[in-house]
Parts: structure tokens; sequence; C-alpha cells
């Protein structure tokens, strides 16, 4: 077997654990994966240990909840900043049967925690590996929203003054109309720009919640996985190699053992499948931000160009970026692709409203009664000869009547605790791109429907590219 090549980053790590026998476990684990790539220090207690955070600034933290001085939940209380975060990655370390501390570390911060007794190398290395990811990740995320946020601030700052300043210009005589009108159109222009702002904050907050979805499927998947009993399966194994032959034909369990190891492997390559399937949507998930941002970095150059699109396989990609709470609410999907040609659009405007409108739907029919089907249809058709449709209809609680000739201005929203921010991205998108956007209802309980009408480009071939 080829060694691996030794990882030559550097990374400083610091152990806060009272037990030397376990600091010197978790740094000889940690020393075999990096090699020379790792600085390493340790502290005893919690008071030592929030000393070595702030001379030294470590890359990860591993914290044992039980030291002499206090608790290591008091320490992650300490260690709280600006808008209660953690300032670096923290793994904790916790007992058997700790799982409720476990999850009131993750609550304060923490990226991850490991149980003591289940601690391996390789679950030390990728857990500190990916707890430094994550962190990174986080910090990036939170630093788009912050400029985001403080755009959005700032234009709303300006749409002020501009305010004032036409109040002002209005009292003024005839030479100073010219003026007032310029002034008229910079306000609208930065309202536009503000409104938008807020669509981008609202578009990444949607992608942000399927994000977390996958990222509680994967853990759900990694604490129920069956690699631990395949451990102990090899323990069997080793355990009895000098008379394997007679252990696996006389002892009970050894006559169990052949058929367990080819059911853990099934179960483990199923395992393996879903973690690999949602790694592919956080993937995906992560692409659709960029473009979300890219799209608020270019917009003032109309850089964002429209190209033919094929809308059936994009309606099926944002079903499958929902399948989680597809899945969780029980709701029935029916597709019916019946377009023949592409449409033309552009690709990042048109899955951030096809990810409101199919989120909006599902939410819609959450609240449903046992009695009443969760459908959701997306049926996409060819209009005319330049007019390409898609209907997006779900059974669920429907709108008033009243209420569908607002449901697009700005700020308005038919949920308790909604923004009103989606659905004027949704009709802004669709009109810079050439097409519409219209909704209908029966009324309350009776569904909703939102038609999107796209212009169409080349037609597509038998095999739908």
């Amino acid at each position: 077997m080829n060694d691996v090549a030794p990882d030559t980053q550097m990374r400083r790590i610091l152990m806060i654990e009272d037990l030397a026998e376990d600091r010197q476990i978790y740094r000889r684990y940690l020393k075999r994966h990096f090699g020379e790539g790792i600085a390493w220090r340790e502290a005893e207690t919690a008071a030592e240990g929030l000393a070595e955070i702030e001379q030294w600034s470590p890359d990860c933290v591993l914290l044992d909840y039980s030291l002499p001085d206090q608790d290591g939940l008091a320490v992650l209380q300490s260690l709280l900043g600006e808008r209660a975060r953690l300032p670096l990655p923290v793994v904790m370390l916790t007992g058997m049967g700790s799982e409720s501390i476990a999850v009131q570390a993750l609550k304060l911060g923490a990226m991850d925690y490991l149980v003591k007794d289940h601690i391996t190398a390789n679950a030390l290395k990728r857990t500190v590996l990916n707890a430094m990811e994550k962190h990174n990740l986080v910090a990036e995320l939170e630093n788009s929203r912050g400029a985001l946020e403080r755009s959005h601030a700032e234009l709303e700052a300006r749409n002020a003054d501009l305010r004032a300043s036409k109040l002002e210009l209005e009292r003024e005589v005839g030479e100073r109309r010219q003026v007032q009108q310029t002034l008229l159109e910079s306000e609208k222009h930065f309202r536009k720009m503000a409104e938008f702002s807020a669509s981008v904050i609202h578009n990444l907050g949607n992608v942000l919640t399927n994000m977390g979805t996958s990222i509680f499927q994967m853990r759900s998947v990694l604490e129920g996985s069956q690699l631990r009993n395949m451990l102990l399966a090899h323990g069997l194994i080793r355990d009895h190699l000098e008379d394997f032959d007679r252990f696996i034909v006389d002892h009970p369990k050894g006559k169990l053992l052949p058929k367990y190891l080819l059911s853990s492997g099934e179960h483990l390559q199923k395992e393996q499948e879903r973690l690999n399937g949602e790694l592919d949507l956080l993937n995906e998930r992560l692409l659709m931000m960029r473009d979300i941002i890219e799209q608020q970095q270019t917009r003032a150059k109309d850089a964002l160009k429209s190209n033919p699109l094929d809308l059936g396989s994009t309606v099926d990609k944002v079903v499958s970026l929902n399948e989680e709470l597809i899945e969780t609410y029980q709701i029935q999907v029916f597709t019916q692709h019946f377009a023949t040609r592409p449409v033309f659009a552009n690709r990042a405007k048109i899955l951030q409203i096809l990810i409101n409108l199919v989120k909006n739907a599902i939410e819609a029919m959450a609240a449903n009664p046992p009695d009443r089907h969760r459908h959701l249809i997306l049926r996409t058709s060819d209009e005319n000869h330049d007019r390409i449709c898609l209907e997006i209809r779900d059974t669920g609680c429907g709108i008033e009547p009243e209420q569908l000739t607002n449901l697009f201005a700005y700020g308005y929203s038919t949920k308790k605790e909604g923004h009103g921010f989606g659905l004027p991205y949704c009709a802004l998108a669709m009109k810079e791109m050439g097409g519409d956007i219209r909704a209908t209802s029966e009324g309350v309980g009776r569904g909703t429907a939102f038609t999107l009408t796209f212009r169409s480009g080349r037609k597509l071939s038998h095999d739908g590219k």
C-alpha cells in the first residue's frame, strides 16, 4: 500500500484536558496524520486554556467537558463573541451518555463533538479538519451577509437623505423643477437597489435553510453508522486469528460473522451513497449562493446574460434540492414536461425563482389536515411559437381573491412571519428576462397556482437537450 503524502499545512491545536494519558493519546493520533504539520499546546484547566487561546490564537481547540475548575460549556460561554459566535473552531469531548451536553455545546457554537470512548485516529483527524473547514465557511458566509446588510443599510440611508432633499426642493420655484426630477429618478434607482439587496438576503436564507437540512441528514447517517459494529467484528477476527477456522465453524458468534460482514458492507455502501448525495446537494447549494452573490455584484452592469435553458431539467433540479422538505411534509410531486423547446433565461435567476415558488408551495401545504391531499404539480408546455409556460400548482391553504392584487408588491406577504421579498423578486426577475408571472387561486383552502411565461429558444432534440 502506498503511503499517503503528509499534509504540509501547519495547524495549531490546543488540547484542554486534565487527564495526561488522554492528552498523550490525542497528540499521538494527530501527529500520526499531520506529521510535522502540527503545533501542539496543552492546558489542564479551563483558566489555562482560556489564557492560551488569548495568547496563542490556535486554529482549533479540543475541549474536554469535565475540567477541574469549570466545565466545557462554561468555557464556551466565556469565548462567545460578536453575534454570539465563537472566534475559533471548538470540538467538545464528552463521555458516554453525554449527548445532551453535546447538543448544548453545539448550540453554544462548537463545530462538532466526539464521545471519548469512541475516538479513533481517523475520527479525530476528520473531525478536526471538518471543524476548521466548517468554521471558515461560516465566517465567509457571515462576512458576505454582513456586507450585504451594510449595503442595504447604506442604501436605505441614501433614500432617506434623498426624500428629505425632495421635500425641500418641492418648496422651491420653477427653475428647481429639473433638479427635483433628477432627484426623483435617483431615489427610484436606489430604492430598486435596496429592494434587490433585501431579495438577495432572502434568497441566501432559503439556500442556507436547505444546507442546514443536508448537514442534519449527514449527521444522522454518521450517528447511525454500521462502522462501529464493523469495528467490533474486526475485533473478533483479530482475537481469533490463530484459531479462525475453528472459530467460524464452532463458535456461535463465528458462525454468524461471514453473513454479518456481508450485511454490514452493504449497509456501509448505502451510507456512503447517501452521504455522497448530500455532499452533492451541499455543493450545488454553495454554487447557487455564489451565483446569487455574483448576481448582486454584477447587477448594476447588467452582466447576467440569458441563454437557452432546458426548463424541465431545471425544474427537476429544484425538486431534488427540496427533497428533504418534500419527504418531511409527505408531499406527492407530479412533474409533466410537455415543452419541446428550451426557454431563454438566466440560470441563476430562474433557479432562485423556482426555489422561492416551490418552497412557498411546500409551506402552504404543511398545515393541511389529514384528509386533504398534499400534491405539488409542475407542468411545462408550449404556449405558442415563441412562448413557454411553467405552471406550479399546490393543494395548500390558498389565497383570498383580494390578496392576489398585492401579491407581488414589495413588502407584502400573506404569511405571518413573511417579509414580502421573495415574490417581488420573482416578478422583477421574470420581467428582466422578457417573461411574466401571474398567480391564481379559487380561495382559502383551494390551493394556488403560479404560471410563469418565458421566451423560447431553439427547438429541443428528442433526448431533451
